[in-house]
């Protein structure tokens, strides 16, 4: 069991948590079936996402570099050591950093991409970081993410939704992107026709109380029209999407 500290969105009325300041590790509150126990391996970690394992059997932890609630912190990939330390294998600069896979003697990560864009790296023994694909679109609620190495050479990963709905909203601000990236909307993968629902919101892109109307598949602010229809993107790809891709570098 990994261990570590996130940052929660407020609840908005739904239900509300007061964690402690530290964090005690209880296995015995995990129920789990008979002949199986919990015991803590690390404790103390930075927004954990993945777990990792090389020939060797040596366990590597992905660090996410980010939380919603616009919390960034630095996406790090770590080697636990026998006796509990930890060794820092790479470090990124655009977070979060989101699965990770260990094939072939290297490790790859979806990079979320939250500031610049999505991509996948390949990360070397060594820590050499080498972008296997990179422009996705992950601006947006959810990332790119879970790398898996195939048969084939392949590399499958999938690639997140900018919203929940397909309607970019005022949730969108609070989570922090859309006043980064007002434009940012969902990608359909086939031709989509709309029926020209709109929806009236708030503008939390102005200081002023004034309201906006947004459809779908449109950036925020923009309504739609009936029988308008949108096109899918195949530079970026759609989102959601599972994809796949050759291990060459861009």
């Amino acid at each position: 069991m990994l261990t570590g500290c996130y940052n929660l969105l407020p609840s908005n009325g739904g239900g509300q948590a007061n964690p402690p300041a530290v964090r005690t590790v209880r296995p015995a509150d995990i129920a789990v079936p008979a002949g199986y126990r919990v015991e803590a391996v690390a404790t103390g970690l930075d927004f954990p996402t993945a777990v990792a394992f090389d020939e060797q059997g040596r366990v590597y932890v992905l660090e996410a570099g980010y939380s919603y609630g616009e919390v960034f912190t630095v996406p790090r990939l770590l080697r636990l050591e026998q006796g509990g330390g930890r060794m820092e294998i790479a470090r990124g600069e655009s977070s979060p950093w989101n699965g990770l896979d260990y094939a072939n003697g290297a490790f790859y990560v979806g990079e979320g991409g939250g500031i610049g864009g999505g991509r996948i790296v390949k990360i070397s023994p060594g820590g050499q970081v080498t972008p296997l694909v990179q422009n996705l679109p992950s601006l947006g609620d959810h990332h790119t993410n879970s790398p898996v190495v195939g048969r084939g050479g392949y590399v499958y990963f999938g690639q997140g939704t900018a919203t929940n709905s397909s309607v970019v909203g005022t949730d969108n601000a609070d989570y922090g992107w859309l006043k980064r990236f007002p434009q940012f909307d969902d990608i359909p993968c086939v031709d989509i026709t709309l029926n020209g629902r709109n929806f009236q919101t708030g503008n939390p892109l102005t200081p002023a109380a004034d309201t906006v109307v947004t459809g779908a598949y449109q950036p925020f602010g923009t309504p739609s029209r009936p029988g308008q229809v949108v096109k899918p993107s195949f530079q970026p790809p759609a989102s959601p999407a599972v994809l796949r891709l050759r291990q060459r570098m861009v």
